[in-house]
């Protein structure tokens, strides 16, 4: 939610000591939110005169609704918006070390499976071995 993460940024910038922590609202189930968050977190940074990525933490996950929103918020739209910040990513990580991207997952994809031929269809009647744990084992 919007408040938890304007919550988790207040945390990371007192653990931090510095204001350079930032949080952008993105609804990954929507690829135009998705290019326009990657826009938007470009254009902060450029403004900040940094240039440079060094964390990225995508925390994005829904368990039920369409197996396609469900994919898209929890695989496609994240895997998106990491490929339009790898540039900066990359850029950052040859001046700088330690850059890290990291996605926040669950265990269930312990107990899915992908059928790469219809990964929208639902492998069992459990959730986590549906679209949820699918989307989490291609993460």
């Amino acid at each position: 939610s919007d408040a938890k993460g304007k919550a988790a940024v207040a945390g990371l910038k007192r653990a931090a000591g510095h204001d350079r922590v930032y949080y952008e609202l993105v609804d990954f189930c929507s690829l135009a939110s998705v290019r326009s968050g990657a826009a938007a977190v470009l254009e902060r940074i450029a403004r900040s005169g940094l240039e440079r990525i060094d964390f990225l933490v995508l925390n994005a996950g829904v368990g039920k609704g369409k197996p396609e929103d469900v994919w898209m918020t929890n695989q496609i739209g994240p895997f998106l918006f990491t490929s339009l910040l790898a540039p900066l990513l990359q850029k950052t990580a040859i001046t700088f070390q330690g850059v890290r991207v990291v996605a926040v997952s669950s265990g269930a994809h312990k107990r899915a499976s992908i059928c790469y031929d219809s990964p929208f269809s639902p492998s069992s009647g459990s959730p986590l071995a549906g679209a949820y744990g699918q989307s989490k084992l291609a993460q």
